[in-house]
């Protein structure tokens, strides 16, 4: 009679197989929480730009750049795994591989569609109604962070030129009207889209106002010239953004707003 043997029916695992078949692929694990926190992290910072909790330049940087940036690490710790996992590993989190994976190609999907639609503009921040005589700033020109107080055109030389090519739309509205009622219709129309006045001198026909974008919050400015003409009333906007080099042609559709908001009356 045998004593040292195993009992009947149990089996003896390869001690050399146990820890293989349990291993879960680490970049696999990580891939979907990365990719996650970074999402997280560029929506947060989003909304503390949006509600000042955070300066506009952060607030842009952790969305535009840090977010892409860890969902790409994400990206690519989602396909090591995905690697790692194939059957032959004998390696377990396919499943947060693909997870991983799956959630950065989405991510970076939406940014390249936000990317490709503002990327449409030219890499200008000064439009105004006139090119060739533009509304200067008075009141508004101390907030020039180029130390330029806003000489036209804000970026260079370059600048109308470009202008002329990508918004050829954008040109002096003409309205039968006196000029108190056009600086009336200026200065409602403005509050109605939010702006700040920084001043108002009707007598000559002159207003500065500031506006922020919707939701970085990037302080820009807008000129706007009242004139008389023969048939009634010339109105010109210039807008313009404190910083940066390209605007993402938000100048341009402010612009377009007022002067619809201004042409249809008030």
């Amino acid at each position: 009679m045998s004593t040292g043997g195993a009992a009947a029916g149990s089996t003896v695992a390869s001690p050399g197989l146990l820890p293989s078949a349990a291993m879960n692929s680490l970049t696999a694990l990580a891939s979907p929480l990365i990719s996650a926190t970074a999402l997280v992290v560029g929506l947060i910072g989003v909304l503390e730009a949006r509600f000042g909790l955070v300066s506009p330049l952060l607030g842009f940087a952790l969305f535009s750049f840090l977010m892409p940036l860890g969902v790409l690490f994400g990206l690519l710790l989602g396909l090591i795994g995905l690697v790692r996992t194939r059957r032959n590993q004998r390696r377990g989190g396919a499943s947060q591989a693909w997870a991983g994976a799956l959630l950065s190609v989405a991510v970076l999907g939406w940014v390249f569609v936000l990317g490709y639609a503002t990327a449409q503009a030219p890499p200008i921040h000064d439009i105004t109604t006139n090119i060739d005589d533009p509304p200067a700033f008075e009141a508004a020109a101390a907030q020039d962070s180029r130390g330029a107080g806003f000489a036209y055109p804000s970026g260079g030389t370059a600048v109308p030129d470009q202008q002329r090519r990508a918004y050829p739309d954008i040109n002096p509205l003409h309205l039968a009207i006196s000029g108190d009622e056009a600086a009336w219709r200026v200065r409602h129309a403005a509050e109605d889209l939010g702006w700040t006045p920084i001043l108002e001198d009707p007598e000559n026909g002159r207003f500065e106002f500031s506006d922020a974008t919707p939701w970085f919050r990037f302080i820009d400015f807008v000129a706007v010239r009242v004139r008389p003409e023969a048939a009634g009333t010339a109105i010109d906007v210039r807008s313009v953004s404190q910083v940066g080099v390209g605007d993402l042609g938000e100048n341009a559709a402010r612009i377009r707003r007022f002067l619809d908001v201004l042409g249809h009356g008030h």
